[in-house]
């Protein structure tokens, strides 16, 4: 038995990403943010 890796087709599809612009003012909260993956994502990176 033999496998052959074959190459994808290449995509031609362009996107184009947009957003609003946050007014100059807009003021970002600056409290912490809990990260509830990172425990997980450290542990399974330890069992690799």
């Amino acid at each position: 038995m033999t496998q052959t890796l074959s190459k994808p087709p290449e995509t031609k599809t362009k996107y184009t990403i947009t957003w609003e612009k946050l007014p100059d003012d807009f003021k970002l909260p600056d409290d912490p943010v809990e990260n509830i993956d990172q425990p997980l994502l450290a542990a399974a990176l330890r069992e690799s």
